[in-house]
Formats: structure tokens, C-alpha cells, sequence
């Protein structure tokens, strides 16, 4: 028995012949191989029915039956449908159908029909109202849905230091002053030559001697740009 079952495995996992994969052309089968195979076979087909004035009649229930409830084969669509691009990307698409199959709307939507007869109804019980009544009947008022945001009436805003960009300019300036003195007094060894670089960080309008006075006259031009 297992012998069997391992040729029948075999056989399964094995190389089918030609006449088991399929389509297969003269260029692919053996030659005059199609001789050796009897390719009549018999085929499975459902037998009409008899006619009798049975099924007549019942044809001719269902052919009515069709006629009365306008169920055509060929019908005609009622409502047109949409060609129109959706502006929702393919994932949202998916998102809202998820949503539709598996959650409940929380808000019902408003059917254009009902709402022009509530508005009809309002409208005649008004009228109603004014011609049965000895008084004044005013129109009642349309309730109206407002979002109301918790907010404070003043919003301060946070007091924040502010540097003008004249200040920030000449500070640069400064520093670019002071590096410049600083490598002069290193150049040449000056003790004065560096005390003026020191001084120059506590006094802003000051100049040193050692930039020269073609240095501050470039300079005081390049401020007046500012």
C-alpha cells in the first residue's frame, strides 16, 4: 500500500505528457503522437425541458409578472452616474467605506424632501394661526446652532526683547574691531596695544590708535549708511 501511494505521489510531482499540459502544437508533441490517442469524449449537458401547457403557463406567469413590476432585461438607469473626479485621495476613499461598514452615522442626513415639507407645514400652520386666533400670532422663531468658544475677551500677548537691527550691526562692528586690535598687539607685542583691545569692550564709541585713522574714516562712512 505505501508503495502505491509513493508511485501515485510520483506521478503527481512528476512530468505530466504532453496530452495533460494543455494547448500544445505540432512543434511541441511528438510526431504523428496525436494518432495515438483517442480524443472523443463524452460530454455532460443539461437536457431541455419538455414543453408542455404546464410550463407554457408558467412561463407566461413570470413573462406577466415582469410586465407588472417593470423589470426589464435591458434597464434603463434611473439615476446617471457620477463621472465626476473625487478630490479624496484613494486611502480616504477606503477610510470613509471602513467607516460606513463597520460604524453607525451619528448624525442622520437631511433629506431635501422632508425639510421642504416641514418648512410648508410651518408655513400653513402660521396662517392657520393668524386667521383662528383673536391675537397676534407672531412667526416662531428658527432655532439656530452656535459655537460659542470659551475664550478670554483680551489675549495678551508675552512682552518679548526686541533688538534693533542698527544695534546688532554695530555690535558686530565692535567685535570685528576688537579681534582685529587683538591680533595687532600679538603681531607687534604691544602691552598698550592690548590694554586698548581690553578697553575697547567696556567703551563702545571708542577707537583705537592701532586701526589707523584711514580704518575710522571707512568706517564712520559705513555707518552714516545705516
Amino acid at each position: 500500500m505505501a508503495e502505491k501511494i509513493q508511485d501515485l505521489e510520483k506521478a503527481a510531482i512528476g512530468e505530466k505528457p504532453w496530452k495533460l499540459t494543455g494547448d500544445v502544437s505540432a512543434q511541441t508533441r511528438p510526431e504523428n503522437s496525436l494518432l495515438e490517442v483517442d480524443v472523443a469524449f463524452d460530454s455532460a449537458s443539461r437536457m431541455a425541458p419538455a414543453v408542455t401547457e404546464e410550463t407554457t403557463l408558467q412561463l407566461e406567469d413570470i413573462i406577466k409578472q415582469r410586465i407588472k413590476d417593470q423589470v426589464w432585461d435591458h434597464v434603463v438607469r434611473k439615476e446617471k452616474p457620477t463621472e465626476e473626479k473625487s478630490k479624496l485621495s484613494l486611502a480616504e476613499v477606503y477610510e470613509q467605506e471602513y467607516l460606513k461598514q463597520n460604524q453607525q452615522k451619528t448624525e442622520d442626513e437631511e433629506n431635501p424632501a422632508h425639510v421642504e415639507i416641514q418648512k410648508l407645514v410651518d408655513s400653513l400652520f402660521l396662517k392657520l394661526d393668524a386667521l383662528s386666533n383673536f391675537h397676534f400670532t407672531h412667526k416662531l422663531p428658527v432655532p439656530e446652532v452656535k459655537v460659542v468658544s470659551n475664550l478670554p475677551s483680551i489675549a495678551m500677548e508675552e512682552v518679548v526683547r526686541v533688538m534693533p537691527l542698527y544695534w546688532l550691526q554695530r555690535k558686530s562692528r565692535r567685535r570685528t574691531r576688537l579681534v582685529t586690535c587683538w591680533r595687532k598687539s600679538r603681531i607687534h607685542g604691544s602691552q598698550a596695544t592690548r590694554q586698548v583691545a581690553v578697553n575697547l569692550a567696556n567703551v563702545p564709541n571708542s577707537w583705537p590708535s592701532c586701526l589707523g585713522e584711514d580704518s575710522k574714516q571707512k568706517d564712520s562712512g559705513s555707518t552714516s549708511d545705516w
